[in-house]
């Protein structure tokens, strides 16, 4: 961060001892003195011309503040009352399991959330565990890092613009649908949602308990066309991705944007 008021120091030394083991280390700040820091750190050419730089490439764009009237607003209300509520505590996760038996089953999502949240979908082999066992696993954290990821785990904010997307299934096994919540202290998320499962003319809704109904609500994603192979292999998208960057590549932890 370049440009910030120096005032900001006090109070960031004072926090920075409390900070998540690691959080201070993702980002470096500086005042309006940045430039010979910064070319030391990046090199000038990585440095846009607005910034003293040599790259012509980087533009930096400024924000824009927009009227309440001209923000995006949802048409479909139907869809909206059907939203199923959920919180995610802070520090924590909460997930919702898809049992998928056949190849080529497509999950599909819609949600919006009061704040940011961390969002992502998890695959490990196995299914066929009753709704029962289910639920007694939902009261459960799941550990992540031992699943693979199928969908990139990253932070978002549905609160203005809401998500929808979907996900075709290339193995069977077991989704996990993750909502996390881990870089609140304090705060909980809300999240309101519609997850369905669908194949030719089998259309299925999952609920947060895990229990399953005959899906009555349609959408279709809007954000970005996918498709994901293994985690072993590299993941393939399609050249209109969606507009936050190019994904080169990812890892457990999310992913690598260039922008």
């Amino acid at each position: 961060m370049v440009n910030i008021a120096r005032w900001i120091w006090l109070p960031y030394k004072l926090i920075k001892p409390v900070m998540p083991a690691g959080f201070a280390d993702r980002f470096i700040l500086h005042d309006s003195s940045f430039y010979p820091a910064l070319k030391e750190e990046v090199g000038d050419e990585h440095i846009p011309v607005s910034l003293g730089g040599k790259n012509t490439e980087i533009k930096c764009i400024p924000a824009i503040k927009k009227s309440e009237d001209e923000y995006w607003k949802p048409k479909d209300n139907v869809l909206l009352d059907s939203l199923e509520s959920i919180h995610v505590h802070a520090r924590k996760k909460k997930h919702i399991r898809v049992d998928v038996n056949e190849v080529g089953k497509k999950i599909s999502w819609y949600f919006r959330t009061d704040g940011d949240v961390y969002f992502g979908i998890f695959f490990v082999e196995g299914s066929g565990e009753t709704i029962e066992e289910a639920k007694k696993e939902k009261k459960e954290e799941i550990d992540t890092e031992e699943m693979e990821m199928v969908y990139p785990y990253w932070k978002l904010t549905a609160k203005l613009v809401h998500e929808r997307d979907e996900l075709v299934c290339e193995k069977t096994g077991r989704y996990y649908l993750v909502f996390g919540n881990e870089h609140s202290w304090l705060t909980k998320r809300g999240v309101d949602l519609i997850v369905n499962v669908e194949k030719g003319d089998s259309k299925m809704r999952i609920h947060a308990d895990n229990s399953q109904t005959v899906a009555t609500i349609e959408f279709k994603p809007f954000r970005f066309q996918h498709r994901v192979k293994t985690f072993d292999e590299n993941p393939v998208f399609t050249k209109n991705l969606m507009p936050r960057g190019d994904i080169q590549g990812w890892n457990r932890k999310g992913l690598r944007i260039l922008h």
